[in-house]
């Protein structure tokens, strides 16, 4: 009973510990990251956020960066979406 309830705890925190690697997997691979990946690679590292992201987000253009009107709305969805939940 006791190698039982063992491996259930262990099969428990493995599925647990899966789940959350793809959801971290998902959110790194996200429109929002994509946005900062793009930002980064035209050369925008400091206050990322202020110089492009939110511009970008705002509907702003940023010299350099270019991101796919659908890109930028599915990250605003998500950022709101988190907004919600907490």
């Amino acid at each position: 009973m006791k190698t039982l309830l063992s491996l259930t705890l262990v099969l428990t925190c493995t599925v647990g510990h899966t789940v959350m690697a793809q959801s971290s997997t998902e959110t790194r691979e996200g429109s929002c990251i994509q946005i900062m990946d793009a930002c980064k690679a035209a050369g925008y590292n400091k206050n990322i956020s202020k110089t492009c992201t939110q511009p970008l987000l705002n509907g702003q253009s940023v010299s350099g960066v270019n991101v796919p009107a659908s890109v930028i709305s599915d990250c605003k969805a998500k950022k709101s979406q988190l907004k919600a939940e907490k």
